[in-house]
């Protein structure tokens, strides 16, 4: 598919978008039947060829448990609509039967496995074994495709495939250069047996497997992807007409691209009608979802998204006709609302102003640039306050240890937090008077002419506030009066 190029300007990218596809030609409905024809059986047997085995079944048995059980959302594993409840229902009732079904088909495939990969076993027993084993497997892959998984969560199995197949390679290289005898070539050969058991295949026709799915996995792709190439115009002719709804034009393409994808995978040719008729409706779908979902830094629902377009529309058609401003009442009366409704969906339509958008087109600074974030300080009364930490654990250091905690525990030098007398007395089992004692000689200590003229400058300076401790309802006067002094 024709993709933007990120590295240019928006208005750029759409440009020379445009000028792509309107090089692509529209397809005639005799190529599109046989277009659609070629995705189909290539899709069949890409999905046929996928599930052909024994370790990717195993891994839909363990999916279909979760989704049973309840640890997998239905949605997330099974593809079905999310509006058809009797389909869903369908599949919940036959998730335990179909899974039994293929825990009994696994069973005799390991049986008959053992049996096709045991050499010393007659050709004839090995083959009549591996042909009942591709028959089971048939009939595994039709009763999990009347459930109709889908392939992504199963991605994983398939990347473990590939994974042993390479181990396997490297084995039967190392193998062949060992001597039979050698201590290594024990561990090697068991580990080989290992994987042909766990993955029920031996290194030929698991390689023969994985390239037949990559091979028709590219197919149904390649045919995918020309469908939705050839119809990128009506994509762009459907997003032209959700211009001016909170999304850019290049989002609202991207957005409907991905709706006519997904029209591409729900295809029918057989029922007749023309593709570009059934992947409008998915088309705008996707369109009206991503408005809905995107436009908004608040999100709305889709059905109020859908009130406001009305609201909207009837506004610039009063406007047209009127040639001014419509007011709440007339657009009420054309939407056929009350007043107060009328008004609430107006509202609604402002748009936040984002801080993360550019000022000007083209320009990389950003609203939120401009801002002071008043949740920091000022960063000279930051600094001030900083050196005043400083220069008091300065004048702390000539205090003894006991002096020096006291203090800080008085004035909420460490956590910020100032102690009463008889919480600090309590911290260090004396009396409440013994840590009065203490506090007041250490204060004299600080209030010393050299002690003090550390200080001055911030004593002077109004951005910083030196303020005491309020003393505790019942401690005296005097120690508050210290206090203040210092």
């Amino acid at each position: 598919m024709v993709r933007f190029t990120m590295n240019e300007h928006p208005s750029d990218a759409v440009e020379t978008y445009l000028t792509q596809i309107n090089a692509i030609p529209l397809l005639s409905r005799e190529a599109e039947i046989t277009l659609a024809r070629r995705i189909e059986k290539s899709r069949k047997l890409y999905r046929t060829s996928f599930l052909s085995s024994d370790y990717v079944i195993r891994a839909t048995v363990e999916l279909f448990r979760g989704v049973h059980t309840g640890r997998i959302r239905l949605h997330d594993a099974i593809d079905v609509s999310m509006g058809d409840m009797a389909e869903k229902d369908r599949v919940r009732r036959s998730l335990p039967r179909t899974v039994r079904a293929l825990e009994k088909i696994l069973a005799e495939n390991a049986e008959d496995m053992a049996v096709a990969l045991d050499t010393a076993r007659p050709l004839d027993e090995r083959r009549q074994a591996r042909q009942r084993v591709r028959q089971r497997r048939a009939q595994a892959v039709e009763l999990i495709e009347k459930i109709r998984p889908k392939l992504q969560p199963l991605q994983p199995a398939l990347q473990h495939l590939e994974e042993m197949l390479r181990r396997m390679q490297e084995l039967e290289q190392l193998l062949a250069q060992r001597p039979r005898r050698s201590a290594q070539r024990a561990a090697w050969e068991d580990e080989l047996a290992a994987l042909k058991a766990r993955s029920a295949e031996n290194t030929t026709t698991l390689q023969r497997l994985l390239e037949k799915i990559r091979r028709w996995q590219a197919r149904y792709e390649k045919a995918r992807q020309q469908l939705c190439n050839h119809n990128l115009r009506l994509v762009v002719s459907i997003a032209k007409r959700y211009r001016n709804r909170g999304l850019s034009f290049s989002d609202l393409i991207q957005e409907g691209n991905t709706g006519l994808m997904r029209a591409v995978d729900k295809y029918e040719y057989s029922r007749g009608f023309k593709f570009c008729t059934y992947a409008t409706w998915w088309i705008r779908q996707a369109i009206a979802r991503a408005i809905g979902d995107q436009s908004h830094t608040i999100r709305i629902p889709l059905h109020v998204s859908e009130r406001m377009g009305k609201v909207r529309s009837a506004s610039e058609r009063l406007y047209q006709e009127t040639e001014g401003e419509a007011t709440i009442e007339d657009t009420a009366a054309a939407v056929g609302w009350a007043v107060e409704e009328t008004g609430h969906a107006l509202r609604m339509q402002r748009q936040p102003l984002s801080l993360d958008e550019p000022i000007r087109n083209r320009d990389e600074t950003c609203w939120g640039e401009w801002l002071r974030d008043y949740r920091e300080g000022n960063p000279s009364v930051a600094i001030d306050q900083g050196l005043l930490r400083e220069r008091i654990d300065e004048l702390l250091q000539g205090l003894s240890w006991r002096e020096r905690e006291i203090i800080k525990l008085r004035y909420g030098l460490g956590d910020g937090h100032a102690y009463t007398l008889e919480q600090v007395s309590k911290i260090f089992a004396v009396t409440r008077e013994r840590i009065r004692q203490i506090e007041s000689r250490a204060l004299r200590k600080l209030q010393h002419p050299s002690a003090a003229a550390k200080l001055t400058g911030f004593l002077d300076n109004p951005r910083v506030v030196l303020k005491a401790p309020e003393s505790p309802e019942g401690e005296k006067s005097d120690e508050a009066a210290e206090a203040t002094a210092v």
